[in-house]
């Protein structure tokens, strides 16, 4: 019992450490943005977004629902590709992929002003998809 309450303890002591300044008129002006955004699907996860986005913490997009690319696009793209993944080209992987093999990765993040259209898009494999870090 006292080992269970030390940890309870301990535990609040360590959040109560934490502590973060909100702008709450950034917020909201960024929460209004954000509603607007043609790139967002649902609104539901934008509070959360925007305030793991002012904690700081890292991979603060998870929140939200973004549109994506159509599979008809997807698939022109790939054609376009020749079915390969152009990290694994750099790599000197020549393997040939399907559609289920890819994602569809946006060249320049949403994050940083990109949009869901055909020429910002490129297919990627899943591994060098997910290895891509973009928040």
């Amino acid at each position: 019992m006292f080992c269970k309450m030390s940890s309870a303890f301990y535990l609040f002591s360590k959040i109560q450490q934490i502590s973060y300044s909100y702008n709450s008129a950034k917020i909201d002006k960024d929460i209004a943005q954000l509603i607007d955004d043609d790139e967002i699907k649902k609104t539901k996860g934008i509070w959360q977004y925007e305030l793991a986005i002012n904690s700081g913490e890292a991979g603060a997009t998870k929140y939200l629902n973004f549109r994506g690319f159509p599979k008809d696009m997807m698939r022109k793209k790939l054609k376009e590709q020749e079915y390969h993944c152009p990290l694994c080209i750099e790599e000197g992987n020549d393997k040939t992929y399907t559609l289920s093999e890819m994602e569809g990765d946006h060249i320049t993040p949403w994050s940083e002003g990109g949009k869901t259209e055909y020429d910002n898009l490129q297919m990627l494999c899943k591994r060098h998809n997910r290895l891509k870090s973009n928040h």
